[in-house]
């Protein structure tokens, strides 16, 4: 059996208990009735793994083991089943989503650690190393601060959090309506596109992922041009509004400048 990760996340029982962990600072005494019965039906490692620190890590929280502990403990408790169960727990991780590299895994990473290379150099701490124009030859570098990343939300607690949330898959997006479109062809078919091995020579050498060379990303402006376009802009405006413009115009400015800051506020 597959069990995805971070499941217990999703489920509204355990989603419940966590968030409740979460607000108490993992003090097991501060539950709800329901979620201190929850947690006392579970297995013994992992309530040691969920009450040990004040905040919970999901990721370093054993699900796979705790499902396998508590099929065991209900086939025990059928009289009707007498066979073995002997579970073995794999965890995955990156397998299921990665590969031997390609050409363009290569590029992308030899691109990434020169990138990196130049923050040490200038003595960048705090940054993010990316990089822009992927389906092209000539890759755009630049490092983002951590703290551009961060956003703020409330928590249950109505205290404000800043971190750097998880993004979930798109379900309006181009790629998921397309595979929406054909799964319950894939309920009965199969649908494989493999060149065969690994090949850093020949005609699929330099073959891209379909979000990369998509559809969706043609025509689309990179980041950084769209931050230099910003600049432009702003430059223009201040070029445009230096003292003695006319007032009408200046209430003109703030008045546009205002609606755009409480919609970038709403965001």
């Amino acid at each position: 059996m597959i069990v995805p990760d971070k499941i217990i996340n999703v489920l509204p029982e355990t989603r419940a208990l966590l968030s409740e962990l979460k607000k108490n600072s993992g003090d097991p005494e501060q539950l709800s009735a329901y979620s201190k019965a929850l947690l006392k039906s579970l297995p013994d490692f992992m309530i040691g793994e969920l009450t040990a620190t004040k905040n919970v890590d999901i990721q370093q929280i054993e699900t796979e083991r705790m499902l396998a502990e508590l099929v065991g403990a209900e086939l025990k408790n059928r009289s009707s089943y007498t066979g073995k169960f002997s579970p073995v727990c794999q965890f995955l991780g990156y397998q299921t989503r990665g590969s031997l590299p390609s050409v363009f895994d290569s590029n992308y990473g030899y691109a990434l650690g020169g990138g990196l290379a130049v923050l040490l150099r200038e003595n960048k701490n705090g940054y993010l190393c990316s990089a822009a124009n992927l389906r092209s030859d000539d890759q755009t570098v630049f490092g983002v601060p951590l703290t551009a990343m961060l956003e703020v939300r409330l928590e249950e607690n109505d205290l404000p959090e800043a971190a750097i949330f998880c993004q979930t898959v798109d379900l309006h997006g181009k790629h998921y309506q397309e595979w929406k479109r054909i799964s319950a062809t894939l309920e009965e078919n199969e649908l494989y596109e493999n060149p065969g091995p690994l090949q850093y020579e020949g005609e699929c050498a330099h073959l891209l992922t379909k979000l990369i060379a998509g559809e969706e990303g043609r025509g689309k402006v990179s980041y950084l041009a769209e931050l230099a376009a910003l600049r432009e802009n702003a430059s223009v405006l201040l070029e445009k509004l230096r003292p003695g413009v006319p007032a009408k115009k200046l209430r003109i400015a703030n008045s546009s400048l205002q609606t755009l800051r409480n919609v970038l506020e709403e965001l």
